[in-house]
């Protein structure tokens, strides 16, 4: 008798057990699926706002804000160049002929000199020689060249007027993120080209 009665409660401790674990009222074993969270680029996106804070160095040696130099409804064309890379050289005529075509359209070009072996005049005074009489500026440290993801010269990023990052690339397809920017359209090319051309930012 005492062993029928065990049995029966067992088989009834067991249905208890399963019939809570269906409900819910006991909480089962679940296998964590959440993925752990991806760490965000230290690099502007594509569409993102540029920071007020990215400062530049002026002429005169003064700090200031890289977005300060374009106007409300403007475009902010930024070209990273240098005075002594070769590939440089060769696209100074390019950049010459952008500028001349642009620069009636709200566009304000900026020059910056980022290569830790040379000056800001440096790279005024040729770009000056050779026609283009845009402000150049200095990035000491690499500091907004890291942050705009530039890693090389000649490279140009282009700012709509609401201060979003459009566009970093190779000066072949500034042309035609100009045109998209200027025209409020989306751009119609590789917004981050992976074939960089140039001499490599240390």
């Amino acid at each position: 008798m005492n062993i029928r009665y065990a049995a029966i409660v067992v088989s009834f401790c067991f249905l208890i057990s399963k019939f809570s674990f269906a409900q819910g009222i006991l909480p089962g074993f679940k296998e964590d699926k959440t993925k752990p969270a991806e760490p965000a680029p230290e690099y502007v996106l594509i569409g993102n706002p540029v920071p007020d804070k990215l400062n530049v160095t002026t002429a005169n040696g003064n700090s200031r804000a890289l977005l300060s130099y374009k106007p409300a409804n403007d475009v902010l064309v930024v070209g990273f160049f240098s005075a002594k890379c070769p590939l440089n050289q060769e696209k100074w005529g390019a950049i010459r002929r952008l500028y001349q075509e642009y620069k009636e359209w709200h566009a304000i070009f900026i020059g910056v000199s980022v290569l830790p072996d040379e000056t800001r005049d440096e790279l005024d005074q040729l770009m000056a020689k050779d026609g283009l009489t845009f402000t150049v500026v200095r990035d000491e440290g690499g500091h907004l060249a890291h942050k705009l993801h530039v890693l090389a010269v000649p490279q140009i990023v282009v700012i709509d007027e609401y201060g979003h990052l459009r566009f970093r690339g190779n000066l072949k397809d500034a042309r035609q993120a100009l045109d998209d920017t200027i025209s409020h359209e989306d751009l119609k090319m590789d917004l981050e080209p992976q074939n960089i051309e140039g001499c490599p930012i240390p």
